[in-house]
């Protein structure tokens, strides 16, 4: 209709994103403090650096920032060029280069193999090789590594190397891939945006990754000590660890093999992963898979045990839930495909096995016991 205001008198400049107030650079000129930590309270601003976080980063970082196999999880503490203020701006604007040189060429495969058991034991991973092999493995890695990462207990943030003694392995951490990281080395690359991002869009984005990182501490705080211990007992007790963990690999990362007459099963990631563990869970959804077989995405297949877990108590579903869900190094192991062919790979036959094999009556130790 032109020039014409309408009967309400309406135009485009009152239109929130045509107002001048919310360029940018006009937020920015009513900010003393360009620290991150104080963006990070102005809602704007943060709101502006995760339009650009979703535009420029998340193909790699994920929406949620919390990284995936070779993409850093960007709401941890855990920084291989250190996460102050200079070390962030610096990585957005310049980018990273790391390589790691590969070793097939000088070490064979029992070498390779020796040397993975040797890291593995740094962050006590339960392997069932013999300790001299462990004990082997270390004078290698001492022989061959130690110029760059030390007896591998230690990080060196100038140079972008991590400590090999934590749970945090970018580039996976199951003893196949460690050996794949040995024999073929690695070559990170974080492009520069200094070039496509203005010095106000990287402190934006700066911003909004750090109140994503002090949000995620805020929300480990709160949880409760003591029910994180009773949740990390009982995944052990309860045997969680034993299937939700692959033959070498991460713990509860999943990809352990259950081959059964209607195919092959793998078990899931049940880490804080949003996208590839059980983050994203509530209460009710851990419940419901725990104890009724139910999933987000349909009936679970009966290799998950869940009849075993009905009468679990409500506090230890808590305890488990917050450990599983929430308090866990967050690992991006993606789930492997089931092998389940014809009919058995409609989620509804999950309810089959419900209705027909799904006991409600309570055990009575008293009536199993042998006079």
């Amino acid at each position: 209709m032109g020039d014409w205001p309408g009967l309400v008198t309406w135009q485009q400049s009152d239109d929130k994103l045509s107002r001048p107030t919310t360029n940018l650079d006009d937020q920015f000129e009513q900010i003393q403090d360009t620290s991150l930590s104080a963006l990070a309270t102005q809602p704007d601003i943060v709101a502006s650096g995760r339009i650009l976080f979703q535009t420029h980063c998340a193909a790699c970082h994920r929406d949620n920032a919390q990284g995936a196999k070779h993409f850093p999880n960007l709401i941890d503490n855990v920084w291989l060029y250190g996460g102050t203020d200079d070390a962030i701006i610096h990585s957005i604007e310049k980018g990273r280069n790391g390589a790691m040189p590969g070793w097939v060429d000088v070490l064979n495969q029992d070498q390779i193999a020796k040397m993975s058991y040797y890291l593995a034991s740094l962050n006590q991973r339960h392997t069932d090789v013999p300790p001299v092999k462990v004990e082997l493995g270390q004078g290698l890695f001492m022989q061959y590594c130690a110029s760059c990462h030390g007896n591998g207990t230690i990080a060196n943030q100038s140079l972008g190397i991590p400590t090999l003694a934590d749970d945090v392995w970018l580039h996976g951490g199951s003893i196949e891939e460690i050996q794949h990281t040995i024999r073929s080395g690695i070559n990170n690359v974080m492009p520069a945006f200094e070039n496509q991002l203005s010095h106000n869009e990287i402190l934006a984005l700066g911003a909004y990754i750090t109140k994503a990182r002090l949000d995620e501490d805020g929300k480990l705080a709160q949880l409760e000590a003591s029910a994180i211990e009773r949740g990390e007992y009982l995944a052990h007790a309860g045997d969680c660890v034993a299937c939700h963990s692959a033959e070498g690999g991460e713990p509860f990362a999943g990809g352990l093999p259950f081959v059964t007459p209607f195919g092959t099963i793998y078990s899931t990631n049940i880490t804080p992963h949003v996208t590839e563990g059980i983050g994203s869970y509530t209460f009710d959804d851990f419940k419901a898979a725990l104890v009724d077989g139910k999933g987000r995405h349909g009936y679970l297949y009966p290799a998950m045990p869940y009849t075993s877990y009905q009468y679990v108590t409500e506090e230890d579903m808590q305890d488990l839930w917050l450990t599983c869900s929430q308090s866990q190094q967050y690992l991006s192991k993606r789930q492997e495909r089931h092998d389940v062919p014809g009919q058995h790979s409609f989620r509804l036959t999950g309810l089959e096995y419900r209705v027909y094999g799904y006991q409600t009556a309570r055990f009575h130790f008293a009536k199993h016991v042998r006079r």
